[in-house]
């Protein structure tokens, strides 16, 4: 998974360390000819925060396609289970089939012993045994998948995105969020109760747990104790006139990372949505939260109609609830106080890490937009009177002031 906020390489691995490159080109190469049938011409790097992805341009052994091809290697480096990465892509089989989704999502690649989901082994990695491998690195095996490329450019080379393209982001996400509803219906267990850090319903304590590092966090804009007090005040803000609402949301499957690395634009319009690493079952609404983050990141000079934009476009798919508008903004700079805390954290783990801090600047620097010319409930408001065409301040508050 790939929130841009943070480090494009796997969070644990250090610059030097054997981890730094997973998989070589050759192994690569030997790797997909005996497991796919596929001639590899080239296997160059993409970013991944989580896990080694190559970008894999070969022709299929068989012949079934004349000219090359592309395909994403994927290389699971952050211990995700089996189990995880089979829903993830029975979740990306299940999209690529949907009947009426208009973009591209990836789909998983057959091996040629009819799996989905492959190993590497230590062996192949270069191991004298499982157990030097775990003692030396962490784990004994990786495991691969293959999946389709998707053409296109990642929505962070468009910034500022226009509101036409914002829109088309908030169109496809309720969309997708339609299939995903009827995947939830048709499945009869619940393996999307996942774990994981980037679940917006667990910001609340990470933030808490570590705002401290926002302090003495070096290379970041404003001074710590304004740092602090940035975060300190959002964080309240959500306890205060969000949390409550938020616990009783109606929930789904949802992507949950529509960053502007993972959305990806042709000719103005959205083309595809990739990388379902942090899928998990969440508040419905925390989809459409985490969007609005990355686009107000985009548009420091109007954040508020960059979340408007995407909201609307979401809603002419799927209709928000009241409960849900009411609370989308303090929802989407909750995101935002996550990812400026967990980079300020991460930094001090991996402080030789250039990408940790990639989108902290923007993070702190809409912060302070916010904080200064946005009142509290200002844009639930205007976001209500745009999606219902009723003018009236639905929701009220005291002192609206932020800071």
């Amino acid at each position: 998974s790939a929130p841009a906020t943070m480090a494009e390489t796997c969070a644990e691995e250090e610059a030097e360390d054997k981890k730094g490159q997973l998989v070589s080109e050759k192994l690569a190469r030997s790797f997909l000819r005996r497991k796919y049938g596929i001639e590899v011409s080239s296997a160059k790097p993409l970013p991944s925060y989580d896990d080694q992805n190559l970008l894999i341009t070969g022709t299929s052994a068989d012949g079934s396609r004349k000219g090359p091809e592309k395909w994403v290697m994927k290389i699971s480096c952050r211990g995700d289970s089996a189990s995880d990465l089979r829903l993830e892509n029975t979740v990306m089989r299940f999209l690529a089939d949907f009947k009426g989704l208009k973009i591209s999502t990836p789909d998983v690649i057959e091996s040629k012993e009819g799996h989905y989901l492959e190993e590497i082994t230590a062996k192949e990695l270069g191991y004298l045994s499982n157990e030097v491998a775990e003692e030396m690195v962490g784990y004994s095996k990786l495991h691969v998948r293959l999946v389709t490329y998707i053409e296109g450019e990642v929505m962070a080379k468009t910034a500022p995105a226009d509101p036409d393209l914002l829109r088309d982001l908030g169109n496809v996400l309720g969309g997708m969020d339609v299939a995903l509803r009827k995947f939830k219906a048709k499945s009869k267990t619940n393996p999307a109760k996942r774990d994981i850090k980037w679940d917006l319903m667990k910001a609340e304590d990470f933030i808490t747990a570590k705002i401290s590092y926002v302090k003495t966090l070096k290379g970041a804009p404003f001074s710590g104790e304004r740092r602090l007090l940035l975060v300190s005040t959002f964080l309240e803000i959500y306890q205060r006139r969000a949390k409550s609402i938020h616990l009783g949301l109606r929930e789904s499957i949802v992507h949950n990372d529509a960053n502007d690395y993972n959305v990806l634009v042709e000719k103005g319009k959205v083309s595809g949505i990739i990388d379902f690493g942090d899928l998990l079952e969440t508040k419905l609404i925390n989809n459409l939260a985490i969007a609005c983050a990355y686009a107000m990141l985009g548009n420091q000079e109007d954040p508020i109609s960059a979340m408007i934009d995407v909201a609307l476009g979401y809603h002419q798919k799927l209709q928000l609830q009241d409960e849900e508008i009411g609370i989308l903004y303090h929802l989407a700079v909750l995101r935002i106080c996550h990812s400026v805390v967990a980079s300020a954290y991460e930094s001090t783990l991996h402080p030789d890490n250039p990408y940790i801090l990639i989108s902290a600047k923007p993070g702190w620097e809409c912060l302070q937009t916010l904080a200064t010319r946005v009142t509290v409930n200002g844009p639930a408001n205007r976001l209500h009177e745009v999606l219902t065409g009723e003018s009236k301040d639905k929701f009220q508050c005291k002192g609206c002031s932020v800071m």
